[in-house]
């Protein structure tokens, strides 16, 4: 952690006048070899999530965090964290679905000049039981941004339900509309937006079979 620190603290004040710095090696398959070192009984990866919340609400999200990965509370089993970081962004106020929402989620007005990005990422086991916890968690993270107010980020993973989905990117429905309207024969398509446009009819479809009951 010291190195870590060190090193982004000497960054300070730098200026990057081309995004090509970002692009780094990805070393496919590197997992197995851990997974070796670690006597692993199945394979891992680690996956990451991002939150945003109000600065005021961080450390009363982050305690109530804490608990979770921890595993107690609603979820009983703990989560492998293998880093967590934290930093600040302002309110996206030009996409359609904005990664840091210009007003606050829950509807109690608008969001703050900044918004606290919280980023963790967990180790996964590759079986069903490991997909589990996984999901359990992940979920568990969202449903504690969005009671703040904050959401998250749509394309890290795809453990959110269709209600998850819409509490933290209320036009979520509205894109979908427009991408069919503009878009008619899906020529433009990715995983993602086929996993999205699934989980959003299943909730459609389940809360009104809940309704006709």
């Amino acid at each position: 952690f010291v190195e870590y620190a060190a090193h982004y603290i000497r960054t300070d004040g730098q200026l990057y006048t081309t995004d090509s710095h970002q692009y780094g090696t990805y070393v496919r398959g590197y997992h197995a070899e851990l997974d070796q070192h670690l006597h692993a009984t199945c394979p891992g990866s680690e996956m990451i999530t991002e939150l945003y919340v109000p600065p005021h609400r961080l450390m009363d999200f982050l305690r109530d965090a804490a608990r979770q990965l921890s595993g107690h509370g609603s979820i009983a089993h703990a989560a492998q964290v293998i880093y967590g970081t934290i930093r600040l962004a302002r309110p996206d106020t030009e996409t359609f679905l904005p990664w840091a929402h210009p007003l606050l989620t829950d509807g109690s007005g608008p969001a703050p000049d900044r918004w606290a990005c919280v980023i963790f990422n967990l180790h996964i086991d590759h079986i069903a039981e490991g997909l589990t916890r996984a999901a359990e968690h992940f979920r568990g993270l969202i449903n504690l941004a969005t009671a703040r107010g904050g959401s998250y980020y749509l394309t890290y993973h795809r453990f959110a339900t269709g209600a998850q989905l819409r509490t933290a990117h209320p036009r979520i429905d509205e894109f979908m509309a427009e991408k069919a309207h503009r878009d008619p024969h899906g020529v433009l398509t990715s995983d993602w937006y086929e996993h999205t446009r699934e989980v959003l009819a299943g909730s459609s479809a389940s809360a009104g079979r809940d309704g006709e009951h």
